[in-house]
């Protein structure tokens, strides 16, 4: 383990910074609008919510298998076009921004997002104590993380915001949390990052290098984690204030 100094921690946001969760309610529900936006720029006068809940359970499923293979993420127009809506006749002329809101919908609308209480007392001591905080996310969707840490009124605390829509790259691969250290014009060995599942964020903290893995369990962590997931983290925790006492602070060493 490297003796230099911890200057950086960073985050999952999905799991760690807020706790995200679903059941069918909410899905049925979601699912309503998100056909209504699809039939509002495709013409699929047979789909209907049952076969779309469908559709997108098991495209969704054979998603997740493809991009964990390959640690990368799909453009929202490629997901949807070849896992979900495969076999219906679409326009090769619908914009961009019509498969970021789908993307934006499923993600925000099929989930339960709701804030850590500790979330913002904790990224305040962090910044107090002159550290660099960074977010290292998995989404689909580009506007999610952003909308998300302006909503809950903490982006301000964000040196980088790194996440694998934008870059391409998911964890567990390590060049995604390279590139946020390289963003911070640090070492990985100076850096702290803090997680809920062993197969995404401790594998991949460990595999680029740094100082400490830590997981804090959610929701997620028994669905993404399995028995052969044996990446072990420095620790466990059941709060993120239990990190305020693994960092320096007012240049004291903890």
């Amino acid at each position: 383990m490297s003796d230099l100094p911890i200057r950086a921690v960073l985050f999952d946001l999905g799991g760690t910074l807020e706790d995200v969760w679903f059941d069918e309610t909410i899905q049925r529900t979601a699912l309503k609008e998100f056909l209504k936006l699809l039939k509002e720029r495709i013409d699929c006068p047979d789909l209907t919510e049952e076969s779309l809940y469908t559709r997108l359970t098991k495209g969704m499923a054979h998603y997740k298998t493809w991009r964990e293979t390959r640690q990368r993420e799909m453009d929202p127009e490629g997901v949807f076009r070849t896992f979900v809506l495969e076999g219906i006749p679409i326009p090769a002329d619908i914009p961009v921004d019509f498969w970021e809101t789908l993307a934006f919908h499923y993600e925000s609308r099929f989930f339960y997002r709701e804030l850590r209480p500790e979330t913002p007392t904790v990224l305040e001591a962090l910044k107090k104590g002159s550290l660099k905080l960074g977010v290292i996310s998995n989404i689909m969707s580009r506007s999610l993380v952003p909308h998300r840490l302006k909503t809950c009124g903490i982006e301000h605390y964000f040196d980088v915001v790194l996440t694998s829509s934008t870059f391409g790259i998911r964890k567990p691969n390590p060049a995604i949390f390279l590139k946020a250290v390289e963003l911070l014009k640090m070492s990985p060995a100076e850096a702290i990052y803090i997680g809920d599942t062993l197969s995404r964020d401790v594998a991949g903290a460990r595999r680029a290098g740094f100082k400490k893995a830590i997981q804090i369990r959610s929701f997620f962590t028994s669905i993404s984690d399995s028995p052969e997931d044996r990446e072990a983290p420095d620790l466990v925790i059941q709060s993120l204030s239990e990190v305020l006492s693994l960092v320096p602070r007012n240049g004291d060493t903890p």
